[in-house]
């Protein structure tokens, strides 16, 4: 194996001694020689444990692979230095690393696309942005403590799409409603009233004033209801979060059971906008 450029065979050398004698796998060999033989022969356990280090070094100073792999590293170290980089860790210790940085937890599904409550009025934005921290803070504890609690993760993220697609359809409602006049509509039933006007257009005006304050009454009833759903949808995370870290999943159950009478809410909220009676 010839040595890489602007390294001597002295430092190639050495460099190839060095990676032989403390490569892992020949210590450990070294150490077990060690511990049998001291405990057949006592004081030759040291001297056999010798004998292996020094033909396992051996064989890996005289290893192509293994010096094409040692001077590899070596180049790649001194590339980074000279690009201004710090050195790259040896591939042992950078696959640890990587070990150590990847996520322990269950694999999730894909995070749904979510609606950006900066789009939405302040009293629907202000309980999807508590929804939507609520779901990252339990998919956080879920990933670190490789805990699933039965699904409860997925529950949770499916009880927020269906909150955001009710809050969509109540902000088409509300837009709708802002966008008109009733202080003009009643006062032009006022006027009609008084001066014996068209009896159709006073049954038009009427019909249309209870639809609007119908709607009105609906969003004003949808908002409370949100409140009281992320309340709770932000009380069963809170106690996931507290199971999840103390590595508790006995409570599981219970939770997902919590979790699934939150639908029944959901189901509500889209009752409100769906009931023509509401």
């Amino acid at each position: 194996m010839t040595p890489p450029a602007r390294l001597d065979r002295k430092s190639a050398r050495n460099l190839l001694l060095v990676n032989a004698v403390t490569r892992p796998v020949n210590l450990i060999a070294a150490l077990v020689a060690l511990v049998v033989v001291a405990g057949i022969a006592g004081g030759a356990g040291l001297l056999a444990g010798l004998v292996v280090l020094a033909g396992m070094s051996a064989r890996t100073f005289f290893d192509e692979d293994e010096a094409e792999k040692v001077f590899r590293e070596h180049r790649e170290q001194r590339q980074g230095v000279a690009d201004g980089a710090p050195p790259p860790p040896p591939a042992g210790v950078r696959q640890r690393i990587l070990n150590a940085a990847a996520p322990t937890g269950p694999a999730l599904p894909p995070a749904a696309k979510r609606i950006d409550p900066s789009t939405m009025p302040e009293q629907f934005a202000v309980h999807l942005r508590s929804a939507h921290r609520t779901e990252q803070s339990v998919k956080d504890a879920l990933a670190q403590t490789g805990k699933e609690f039965s699904g409860l993760g997925q529950e949770l993220s499916l009880i927020i799409d269906d909150m955001e697609k009710t809050a969509a359809r109540a902000n088409m409602v509300n837009t709708y409603v802002r966008g008109q006049n009733p202080t003009h509509l009643q006062a032009e039933l006022n006027a009609l009233r008084a001066n014996n006007g068209s009896q159709a257009r006073i049954d038009q005006l009427n019909d249309q004033l209870k639809s609007l304050y119908r709607l009105q009454r609906k969003v004003e009833d949808y908002v409370h209801q949100l409140s009281s759903l992320t309340g709770a949808l932000s009380t069963v995370a809170t106690k996931v979060v507290e199971l999840a870290l103390i590595g508790d999943e006995s409570g599981g159950a219970d939770l997902l059971a919590q979790a699934r009478g939150l639908r029944e809410q959901v189901d509500e909220l889209q009752n409100i906008l769906r009931d023509p009676a509401v």
